[in-house]
């Protein structure tokens, strides 16, 4: 399908089913695959309301992170992260991921952290 100026029609999935970015993705898509540094990266529960006074989705955090990657992201590289995980949105209970999901995408380096009691 395409548009009448003649360029594809941002409501079909592109060919191989990944979508280059986060805003070419049909709103009402619930889960899809994503084009990251030219491997598919899978993107579930798009419509997931985080932060429900303002109907902010996860979609639209998403395609907020999309935007500001080329920013950040030189300053965050080679840091560590720990991914704190908040299920039933932003402003409910959450908890702190400690493993890397299994199977990780093998350009997701991961490492050992011990925690060190304090003694006062």
């Amino acid at each position: 399908m395409t548009t009448a100026t003649g360029r594809p029609s941002r409501r079909t999935k592109p060919a191989g089913g990944v979508y280059q970015s986060v805003d070419a993705i049909p709103a009402g898509t619930r889960d899809a695959d994503l084009n990251i540094d030219g491997k598919p990266v899978r993107v579930t529960n798009l419509e997931k309301v985080f932060w429900p006074a303002e109907h902010i989705t996860k979609r639209d955090l998403l395609g907020y992170y999309d935007q500001l990657a080329p920013v950040i992201l030189p300053h965050i590289r080679d840091r560590a992260m720990v991914m704190k995980r908040y299920p039933n949105g932003a402003l409910d209970e959450f908890f702190f991921q400690k493993r890397a999901p299994s199977p990780r995408p093998i350009t997701s380096p991961s490492a050992t952290s011990s925690t060190h009691q304090r003694t006062s």
